[in-house]
């Protein structure tokens, strides 16, 4: 089990992590059929973006009202974040 601290918003349309986030930890990942395009928070489309995913990793969370750990599945984009991009 690896530990990473993260934010997530669970509000946004997709989840995405960095390329080489996925590489370095070794993230189990699949190619997708259909290429998903990703927009920037500026409307562009986010280059190499939208064709894998990573699956099979649970995400644990505190339970608001419980304090409990919750597992949750989590699946996101592998997006390769150069400086200066906001998605």
């Amino acid at each position: 089990m690896i530990t990473i601290k993260a934010s997530f918003d669970t509000g946004a349309k997709e989840t995405i992590l960095d390329t080489d986030l996925v590489e370095q930890i070794m993230m189990p990942s699949v190619t997708k059929e259909n290429r998903r395009e990703l927009e920037s928070a500026y409307g562009s489309l986010v280059k190499r973006s939208g064709t894998v995913q990573v699956k099979q990793v649970n995400l644990a969370v505190p339970d608001t009202s419980s304090g409990k750990p919750k597992i949750l599945d989590l699946v996101t984009e592998i997006v390769c974040l150069e400086p200066r991009v906001t998605v």
